[in-house]
């Protein structure tokens, strides 16, 4: 079954890179909440910096699909651009209601109360269909991939 000896593992520039990316999202995650905890930044920010890591798997899910190790476009695993596209209506939901908050709130209403428009709740609906398509695809895409692996003479 198996041709030989387990290949050696080797760190790459890009294995380092998302470990950097997890670490520095994670402590950019804590930092924030005790921040909005601690009631350090005002509540029509909070939208905004809850947009800026959505940003970190969309550009990862994206760079996923354009390397996608020498294959041909119509061979590469199209859940990806699905998911870097939730991704992306993710931080725009974000920023949509980061924007109407300001609004909102230079009117002299409650953050909460401005916050709620037509756009942001289509671009959440947008996103979760994203993401959940795309898992759908791409759990599709590695059954093929390792059927045919599996059946393939060496």
């Amino acid at each position: 079954m198996f041709s030989g000896p387990p290949a050696p593992a080797r760190r790459t520039f890009i294995d380092i890179g998302l470990v950097i990316s997890i670490a520095g999202v994670a402590l950019y995650a804590l930092i924030v909440g005790w921040a909005i905890l601690g009631e350090r930044i005002a509540p029509e920010r909070t939208y905004w910096l809850f947009a800026l890591p959505c940003l970190v798997p969309a550009f990862w899910y994206l760079y996923g699909f354009l390397r996608a190790d020498g294959r041909a476009l119509p061979n590469r695993d199209r859940g990806l651009i699905f998911s870097a596209a939730g991704w992306f209506f993710v931080a725009l939901t974000f920023l949509l209601k980061h924007f109407s908050s300001v609004a909102a709130a230079s009117q002299g209403l409650l953050p909460e109360g401005g916050s709620n428009s037509p756009a942001s709740w289509l671009f959440a609906f947008l996103s979760v269909a994203c993401l959940v398509g795309g898992a759908v695809i791409s759990s599709k895409y590695w059954a093929e991939q390792s059927s045919v692996e599996e059946y393939s003479p060496e």
